[in-house]
């Protein structure tokens, strides 16, 4: 079992984490940018999502090894923070408990894992060694949702409520642009990068779930939440 003693660095880390996720990449190279706009349409096309935020953003094609570092996932107020969260195959996300209750996070997608429970100031690590999209969530909690998109390289950036996003550092050349977001809806695109900033038209994708879809989820066991604390809440 992790010590407490590593409480402190991973709350401090966990601050931070937010803007890191945005940020390039430490110590990668300079190159080009690309930024542009995502709008995100609900199910059906019936109008705008009030807010597009938490739309992934990645470019296809090259391959880069995993960071050493891990990444830090949050559970505060029944809350998995970020509530997206891309990383490298192969990187390893600790899973830290900051509530003065017990969660237990699990996961059904591919093989799937069961952190069982543990209390506030410990964390239980998760390495994600296959490219796709898995869905973590807390046994005891049914409102706790976490998508985890695991891609090949670190070309990758999450938009802001305003749909905005920026790539920055990426060698010059031609990449398929990749956008998902988590009440579902794709879009991939050509793109040509080169020294100088690329703006991308703006980018509209339909969701293909609504909140109920995603909330109605089931517990590690498969089967459904015996005692559900509060209805889920888009963020």
């Amino acid at each position: 079992m992790h010590r407490p003693s590593l409480r402190a660095r991973h709350l401090l880390a966990g601050l931070v984490l937010p803007i890191l996720a945005l940020a390039p990449m430490p110590g990668r190279a300079a190159g080009g940018s690309l930024s542009g706009t995502v709008k995100v349409l609900k199910k059906g096309g019936g109008g705008v999502h009030r807010d597009a935020a938490d739309a992934v953003v990645w470019l296809s094609g090259p391959k880069s090894s995993a960071p050493a570092s891990p990444v830090l996932v949050n559970q505060v107020k029944k809350q998995f923070h970020p509530r997206v969260l891309p990383v490298v195959k192969g990187q390893v996300v600790h899973f830290t408990n900051q509530d003065r209750l017990e969660h237990n996070v699990f996961s059904r997608s591919g093989t799937g894992f069961d952190l069982g429970r543990y209390p506030k100031g410990e964390f239980r690590p998760v390495t994600f060694d296959k490219p796709g999209v898995f869905k973590v969530y807390c046994n005891i909690h049914k409102a706790m949702i976490l998508d985890v998109v695991v891609l090949e390289n670190d070309h990758f950036t999450v938009t802001n409520e305003d749909g905005v996003f920026a790539l920055e550092g990426v060698p010059p050349g031609r990449y398929q642009l990749n956008v998902w977001h988590i009440y579902g809806g794709r879009h991939s695109r050509e793109v040509e990068v080169s020294d100088a900033p690329l703006m991308l038209d703006p980018i509209t994708i339909t969701s293909t779930k609504v909140v109920r879809e995603i909330a109605e989820h089931l517990d590690k066991q498969g089967k459904r939440y015996t005692n559900p604390k509060k209805r889920y809440k888009r963020r």
